[in-house]
């Protein structure tokens, strides 16, 4: 027993999912079920694994993964008000949207398993505490191109207000 929750330790150690062990909004699983929620978290992972593999349950899957899971937890930071947290899953989101506009096209150019399972990968990086990946590709590309482009989008919004505000017929 003692060699498998070493085992399992390191796993989550490498994959960043000890993190979760020491969320207060988890601490609930380990008193209740005596179960680390790093231990949940790695087993939630493998099943979702397994599942892909041997079945077509891939919609499942991505609900799962990359909308269930982050919802909840950016609802308990939210009900927290805790803001590191609030900034991590509103970056989340923001990426996960970029996602989902992208996806229709990676559809038509590689295998739909193949997209599933690189979906639930990109969406464990964009998540993980370690990796900040979604932190990071905000950082690298979305801020770059905001910052080269806010002031004509500010300028089309505000024409887009003034219009809207004062309607004439032409």
């Amino acid at each position: 027993m003692t060699t498998l929750d070493e085992a399992l330790g390191q796993i989550n150690k490498l994959v960043g999912f000890n993190t979760l062990d020491d969320d207060p909004d988890l601490l609930w699983i380990h008193h209740k079920y005596h179960v680390k929620p790093s231990f949940v978290a790695l087993g939630l992972c493998m099943l979702l694994a397994i599942l892909l593999l041997l079945s077509r349950a891939d919609r499942l899957i991505v609900c799962f993964t990359c909308s269930i899971i982050p919802a909840y937890f950016t609802f308990l930071a939210l009900l927290h008000m805790r803001k590191p947290l609030i900034v991590k899953y509103l970056t989340y989101w923001a990426m996960f949207v970029l996602m989902e506009l992208v996806s229709p096209i990676i559809v038509l150019v590689l295998p739909a398993h193949f997209w599933v399972f690189i979906r639930v990968v990109l969406t464990v990086s964009l998540l993980n505490p370690k990796l900040n990946g979604a932190g990071l590709l905000y950082s690298r590309f979305i801020k770059p191109f905001m910052d080269d482009f806010e002031p004509s989008m500010q300028q089309e919004t505000q024409l887009a207000r003034n219009l809207a505000s004062n309607p004439t017929v032409h």
